[in-house]
């Protein structure tokens, strides 16, 4: 389940439910499982948390896609 809004207009919303289907160094590679956007894939970035001393600082990639199978 996508816990971020990552692209509003591909579908990509917080609840939408995702299978993974590959585990790349830098890209999770997903298809659809719910909306409107059943079946397309979605290439997710990994991202990258950096905690820097007592406040905590989180890095978010913002590209992805989504592509129809």
């Amino acid at each position: 389940m996508l816990l971020r809004n990552n692209d509003q207009s591909s579908g990509l919303c917080n609840g939408t439910r995702l299978k993974v289907r590959k585990l790349r160094n830098h890209v999770i590679e997903c298809e659809v499982l719910t909306g409107n956007n059943v079946g397309h894939i979605a290439l997710i970035p990994r991202m990258n948390m950096i905690v820097l001393g007592q406040t905590s600082f989180y890095t978010w990639p913002t590209i992805c896609g989504t592509f129809k199978s």
